[in-house]
């Protein structure tokens, strides 16, 4: 993963959406790289998969998987001295009744979680916040339970708001091809539910912004704090410029992320 590196492809096919959050525009400065990863789950890796993410840093992983999740799918450094795995799961709905959902768009489910989870995405932000080395964050497709998180840390940042959409939605492109296995298989599950359409996330900032003014309010409502806050911006911001990756309004989704790095 070099220094103009978001997107890391790896050996193994069962990983499509592994990028770095870093190198955006913020508050005081840009977001660093090689700090935090996102990705989907990373099952299947092969050995020099495993030893090239380690030789760059990677301490630590998020897994915000269920235990089904990761019972069926273990993994890929359960077995590893060098990476710690921690499995931070989601709460359960106190409210038990179904929500009924829009039906072009998962963003009313993003708005259920914000007002219902808090306290969670607190200690998820909280533990990544006091990890001392590179972590990696995921769930099974890297786009719901890791976009909102992402979300909220580019928010908490400064990070533009295209930006914000523009790292979400490029899930969709990377996912493609397992999206189009998994429809061919469930032909009946909308379109909706597995994409990343970027209203979905323009639902909940607005959302944020409206009900609690800013994702700072929202936090410090579940105990986050301004030392946290602070930490957060030592660990993740830096005030030197290493490229440009802000992009306009109209640039085409699949030309928004060329910077790659192969294995």
């Amino acid at each position: 993963m070099s220094i103009n590196t978001r997107r890391i492809v790896l050996k193994t096919k069962s990983v499509q959406n592994l990028r770095d959050i870093g190198f955006y525009s913020c508050n005081g400065g840009y977001v660093k790289s090689n700090v935090l990863l996102r990705a989907d789950q990373l099952v299947d890796l092969y050995e020099s998969d495993k030893n090239h993410l380690i030789d760059k840093g990677l301490k630590y992983i998020v897994d915000l998987r269920k235990p089904s999740e990761t019972i069926n799918f273990p993994s890929a450094f359960n077995d590893s001295n060098a990476v710690e795995v921690h499995n931070i799961i989601a709460p359960k709905y106190k409210n038990k009744q179904s929500v009924k959902l829009n039906d072009s768009c998962m963003g009313e489910e993003y708005i259920r979680k914000i007002d219902s989870f808090g306290e969670y995405y607190v200690s998820v932000i909280k533990s990544i916040i006091e990890f001392d080395g590179m972590a990696v964050i995921h769930c099974v497709a890297g786009k719901d339970r890791t976009g909102i998180i992402i979300a909220l840390i580019h928010l908490l940042l400064g990070v533009r708001k295209n930006d914000i959409l523009s790292d979400y939605e490029i899930s969709e492109v990377y996912l493609e091809e397992n999206i189009k296995r998994f429809l061919a298989l469930n032909p009946n599950i909308p379109r909706y539910l597995i994409s990343s359409n970027r209203k979905n996330m323009i639902m909940l900032i607005d959302y944020i912004e409206m009900k609690y003014e800013s994702t700072y309010n929202y936090l410090k409502l579940h105990g986050f704090r301004e030392t946290d806050l602070m930490k957060l911006r030592e660990k993740f911001v830096c005030n030197i410029k290493i490229f440009d990756v802000s992009y306009s309004q109209d640039t085409p989704l699949t030309h928004k992320f060329p910077y790659v790095s192969f294995r």
